[in-house]
């Protein structure tokens, strides 16, 4: 294997400010939400909140991004913040100018310590992550339209958002809960220097009492009105006096689960969609509660604190007179850290981790699953030590109703956490998070799901095409808003929602997670009480964490889970819509964002066809249309690419592939010499000093290797097997351009198929396929059996991709981020992810085979972790490389456990198979025993090595000479390619082995199918 050529990455490159100092992205420590503070050249200090950082802007996939959605992108300079300040006007200002005095941090966010100011992410972080556990913020005020500065500060608790009704709120009528999906809002504007007053209407909350020209202006930049904001002059629209919020329109979503059934249809009415009553509502989550920052407009919740001095307007428009704007914020936040500690802290003092890999998203009071016990056992997390990746465990009586804790010392117990589920598999969940909203079941009712699982209830009417959404919904509500405004006086005084009453106990947010398993929620009333897990029901909104809807990815969705194309009907590109009225109406239009995926493998049929010039493809009529039709896209005849296509390309590329795929699995040296090397390096005098490595024997797997009978890269067997995932899809009768395509495919992966991927395809159902991939060399993959099943549907094979689903046997943790639990396989070639046109499916231009070999060129990688978006601009930082680290040790160690369940129960079709490289070994092997003798070894060296050099470590810091940082561990002498095994992955490799030493005494398990 070649070494591949050096990659900056985005967060190591190098720009110069404008002084002429270097500057990073991966310095930067400032970032959106921040409030900062400066001191202008006149002595002023100044206060605003960051809305744009530049080291956010600097990706190249930004602005291709940006291109791509025909998005005007203008990147800030290098070292440059956009700010927002409280009167609503935008600058721009150097980053090293200033102070972060407060973090948009919410409830339920992960954090830890913030790096002192500068420091680059060369740093490791030091000490457990935390979570916030409760925030208490204060700000300082400023009346918006008189300009009166309030003294002193002022708890957020005695205030509520100005803009009551907002979109992501849930409401209750009835017994009935519902998320608000729009709010039509109508605003007096004064214009002109005459005192008129217009009207101005909106949806989605863009005007606030203020300053007008700058929020109008703003509004109109937001929805790609440019030209219109630039005619748009300081005395035509001066101050807007007030808005007033007219309808909403409402998404209901379930019921109250504790309400009485009445037995008649009538209680499963929807209550209606657009509400002027909006008194009738009762508001029982407002998302703008949540977070007050610089240039926010709030209300004290008691209308007789600080009246309104006697102004020019403040008889008309009273409301707008007690609207004021945040002129800057404090909070402090209590953090609870993994290992069960409480402390205290000014927000600025903590930053938050945005991207966190699942193993190491686990806190105090997590409900989780072990599957390192047989049967499973379900836990409450007590504390993590993430140094040593080990977890302290209060198990849960599984017999008992109420699941109480285990009593006595049996009850506690310290396991790897890589094996501790905390969170389930989708769509549904184990246990509750902080933050999450909740339906609460009566007493002695259970959420009726499988314990520690809590399901999720709502259905929206969106999503069942019950109401429309998205810019049919705006349209709606527009059209409807208009024509009732138009019936509103000026003095027209829109009515509230209710607050809920305290017998509303059904629903609530969940505040904190016991120890005990149970869970403290708070009702929408501030009272709150303690629930068991089994009663709570995750209530599902279709809105995301910040408030906006889902569609926009369900749009890209099939009902199968498979991403649509761009361009497909199911995408509305370029509509216009009416959501914006100044006089007159505008039109207006809104852009969706999409994230991206590696690509696939630069292979095609063409790269592995062979001569098929005799067959007959005159009936394939469907393949040659969609042949043409790309070729016509890319300049080209159709006759040109059948002729480069499937009939005449020699295998070039082919031996190619199978050369780069040549596997040889570099597990031990020779014992004696290993040995030593092994307990040189974990015991010498610098604990620290990476252990040098020991020279390598090999098992192989030739490039070259012959096919024989216990080894047959592809067959075709008469019959499927019944495990197979897709054994019940519908039967449909193969056409002919579906078996012509079927036969090139089966000459593609007979004769090209690499020595470490397998396939098997079927008589009895030419639509299914199976194929195994023993994992390359050089990654935490190694020696590992993976199985996919293949579906390709007669009725849409090869105009769509295959379908292919991943036999996970890890329970509840990836081995890979493209690799789900659940048997997802995320890849852009199969449409389980957006990305790059040229990445897709093509009916011409694609393979099956081509399916496979990506999946182990591109998720099977050296560092896996790099793989999940975004991810990889971590790359090149100490953050991102310790996380690596870690989920390389993580996927060593549980591909450890595929190589047991392979052995233990060798999957349908290729018992032969496992039996022979595991084994018996394949010729030209030089390991004798097989693959398995060579794994057993290599585990047993790491966990000496593992074992010694923490005992070392441990006798350093009892003897006080072992500094915090040294307790990283060093480069292991046995697989050079890890870290020496942290504890928890030490424990679970152990059990492993054991497992392993026991099938290798059994010897294989063999269950030969027939070929056909």
């Amino acid at each position: 294997m070649t070494d591949s050529p050096a990659v900056q990455t985005p967060g190591s490159k190098v720009y110069t400010g404008p002084n002429g100092e270097e500057l990073m992205p991966k310095m930067s420590d400032t970032y959106n939400e921040d409030i900062v503070q400066w001191t202008d050249a006149d002595g002023t200090v100044k206060t605003a909140v960051v809305t744009r950082c530049w080291a956010d802007e600097q990706n190249p996939e930004t602005a291709s991004e940006a291109q791509r959605l025909n998005i005007p992108f203008d990147p800030l300079k290098p070292g440059y913040l956009e700010v927002l300040h409280p009167d609503g006007s935008r600058t721009e200002i150097l980053e090293s100018t200033v102070k972060v005095v407060d973090r948009g941090l919410l409830f339920g966010d992960v954090v830890r310590p913030r790096r002192p100011h500068g420091t680059p992410a060369t740093t490791r972080p030091k000490g457990p992550l935390g979570q916030i556990a409760d925030m208490k913020t204060e700000v300082q005020l400023q009346r918006i339209l008189t300009g009166e500065f309030l003294e002193g500060w002022f708890d957020t608790d005695e205030l509520v958002a100005a803009a009551r009704m907002n979109r992501g709120d849930h409401v209750v009528n009835g017994d009935w809960i519902g998320v608000v999906e729009e709010v039509f809002e109508m605003a007096h504007i004064e214009a002109g220097n005459a005192g008129l007053v217009r009207r101005v209407c909106d949806i989605a909350g863009s005007l606030s009492v203020g300053p007008a020209a700058e929020s109008v202006k703003q509004m109109l930049l937001d929805r790609g009105e440019g030209f219109l904001a630039s005619l748009l002059g300081a005395s035509d629209l001066k101050t807007i006096l007030d808005v007033k919020q007219c309808m909403v329109a409402v998404n209901w979503l379930c019921r109250n689960p504790q309400a009485a059934s009445t037995g008649t249809d009538n209680e499963w009415q929807r209550p209606k969609r657009y509400w002027t009553d909006i008194d009738q509502l009762i508001q029982v989550h407002a998302t703008a509660d949540h977070l007050h920052t610089v240039h926010d407009k709030v209300v004290f919740k008691d209308p007789s604190r600080f009246p309104c001095p006697s102004s020019r307007w403040s008889s008309t428009y009273p409301e707008g007179h007690r609207v004021f704007v945040i002129t800057n914020a404090r909070t402090t936040a209590t953090v609870v850290w993994q290992d069960g500690s409480r402390t205290t802290h000014s927000t600025a003092e903590l930053e938050q981790v945005a991207q966190l890999d699942e193993d190491a998203d686990i806190f105090p009071g997590d409900i989780g699953v072990f599957s390192g016990a047989e049967p499973n056992k379900v836990g409450v997390v007590q504390a993590v030590d993430a140094r040593k990746r080990t977890i302290r465990l209060r198990w849960l009586d599984l017999n008992d109703p109420k699941h109480k804790p285990v009593e006595g010392e049996e009850g506690e117990e310290t396991v790897s956490g890589l094996e501790f589920d905390p969170h389930g598999p989708p769509p549904d969940a184990y246990g509750v998070r902080k933050g999450d909203l909740v339906l609460i079941q009566k007493e002695g009712e259970t959420n009726g799901a499988v314990f520690p699982t809590v399901p999720g209830l709502g259905e929206s009417e969106v999503a069942a095409g019950l109401m429309p959404g998205g810019e049919d919904l705006r349209m709606e509500i527009s059209t409807l808003g208009l024509s009732y405004a138009q019936t509103l006086s000026d003095s027209f005084i829109p009515p509230k929602p209710q607050t809920a009453p305290d017998s509303l106990t059904w629903y609530g947010e969940v505040r904190d997670l016991g120890l005990d398993g149970r869970v403290l929620v708070r009702h929408p009333s501030g009272t709150s009480a303690t629930y068991e897990t089994d009663r709570l029901t995750q209530l599902v909104d279709g809105m995301d964490p910040a408030g906006e809807a889902a569609a926009g990815l369900q749009a890209l969705v099939d009902e199968e889970g498979m991403m649509l194309d761009e361009d497909g009907e199911d995408e509305e590109e370029g509509v216009e819509t009416d959501g914006s009225w100044m006089t007159e109406d505008e039109e207006m239009g809104s852009d969706e964002e999409e994230a991206g995926e590696p690509g696939v493998v630069s292979c095609t049929i063409d790269d592995f066809a062979g001569d098929w010039s005799s067959q007959d493809d005159s009936q394939d009529e469907d393949y040659k249309a969609d042949e043409d039709e790309e070729a016509s896209a890319a300049g080209k005849k159709g006759s040109d690419v059948e002729m480069k296509g499937w009939a005449d390309e020699e295998d070039e590329t082919a031996n190619k592939v199978a050369s780069d795929a040549e596997v040889e699995m570099n597990l031990l040296p020779p014992k004696a010499s290993t040995s030593t090397a092994a307990n040189d390096a974990a015991t010498g005098s610098d604990a620290t000093a990476t252990p040098a490595a020991p020279a390598a024997a090999t098992v192989s797997m030739p490039g070259e290797i012959e096919d024989f009978d216990d080894w047959k890269r592809f067959e075709v067997l008469e019959e499927a097997p019944a495990d197979h995932h897709y054994i019940n899809e519908k039967i449909d009768a193969p056409g002919k351009a579906f078996m012509s395509r079927l036969r090139k495919e089966h000459q593609v992966l007979a004769s090209s198929l690499p020595p470490n991927i397998l396939v098997r395809a079927y008589e009895n159902r030419t639509d299914l396929l199976r194929c195994l991939i023993i994992g390359p060399t050089d990654t935490p993959f190694a020696n590992a059996p993976f199985l996919f099943d293949v579906y390709l549907s007669p009725t849409k094979f090869p105009h769509e991709p295959p379908q292919v689903f991943f036999h996970s046997w890890a329970s509840g943790v990836r081995v890979s981020p493209n690799l789900y639990v659940e048997g997802k396989v995320c890849l852009s070639l199969l449409g389980t992810w957006s990305g790059d046109k040229t990445e897709n499916w093509s009916s011409a231009r694609s393979s099956i085979l081509q399916v496979f070999v990506s999946i182990q060129a591109l998720i099977m990688v050296e560092n896996p972790y790099y793989t999940e978006p975004g991810y990889e601009k971590q790359m090149g930082t100490t953050d991102g490389t310790a996380a690596s680290e870690l989920y390389n040790e993580r996927t060593l160690v549980l591909t450890r456990a595929f190589v047991k369940r392979a052995c233990e129960y060798p999957p349908t079709n290729f018992s032969r198979e496992i039996a022979a490289y595991y084994y018996n070994g394949l010729p030209g092997s030089e390991q004798a025993g097989g693959a398995l003798q060579g794994i057993i070894e290599q585990s047993r060296l790491l966990l000496e090595e593992s074992e010694r050099w923490h005992a070392e470590q441990d006798k350093r810091e009892e003897a006080g000479d072992q500094a915090e940082d040294v307790r990283q561990p060093p480069k292991s002498g046995v697989v050079p390619s890890q870290r020496i095994l942290t504890e928890g992955a030490g424990l679970s490799l152990r059990r492993t082995l054991k497992a392993l030493e026991d099938l290798q005494k059994r010897g294989p398990k063999l269950d030969e199918p027939q070929a056909a």
